[in-house]
């Protein structure tokens, strides 16, 4: 068994550790104000326009609405990752890359922007991309599964911990739970 570690392999290891640690870290305990910020100012603090667009566009299939049910993009997934890229510098070449990847391959391919592209198209990109067979030079320099999972968890995170998921999902919530706990 051959127990030696790239190069690559080893830079993959520690940027998926350092955005699940730093999304983590900060997403948990300060949940609440997060949440508070984001709706007292909705504008991005890190994404360009674009991105937040290619951003919100990926957040989209990852986790779509549903007549009368909410997805990634009801419960404003890319304004939490935004809001974790402006505080997480760990994260900020991850999605500034994976953005920047999702638009040059989808260009390539269909010659628009990713967001601009219909959801169907959308989502074979974003399974070359799970599968690290997206095309593009831009997922030479950043892995695109690395970039995938990164996205796929703060994608879930954010709707997972949305009070606007809890009736979908059947958990009352941490804020139930926790008014519950203090009667």
């Amino acid at each position: 068994m051959d127990t030696a570690i790239t190069r690559r392999r080893f830079v993959e290891t520690t940027l998926r550790s350092a955005a699940v640690t730093a999304g983590g870290l900060w997403l948990g305990p300060h949940l609440a104000r997060t949440r508070a910020a984001i709706a007292a100012d909705p504008t991005p603090e890190f994404f360009t326009p674009g991105e937040a667009a290619t951003i919100a566009a990926a957040c989209a299939r990852i986790v779509p609405g549903a007549p009368g049910e909410p997805g990634a993009t009801e419960v404003g997934a890319v304004r939490v990752i935004d809001f974790l890229c402006a505080r997480t510098p760990a994260l900020r070449p991850v999605y500034r890359g994976g953005a920047a990847g999702l638009d040059e391959t989808a260009g390539a391919l269909h010659g628009k922007p990713f967001a601009a592209i219909p959801a169907a198209r959308r989502d074979e990109i974003l399974s070359a991309v799970q599968a690290g067979k997206a095309a593009g030079v831009t997922w030479t320099r950043l892995p695109s599964r690395l970039f995938f999972s990164v996205l796929l968890l703060h994608t879930k995170a954010a709707y997972y911990t949305n009070p606007l998921s809890f009736p979908f999902t059947g958990y009352p919530g941490i804020y139930d739970h926790a008014h519950r706990k203090h009667r």
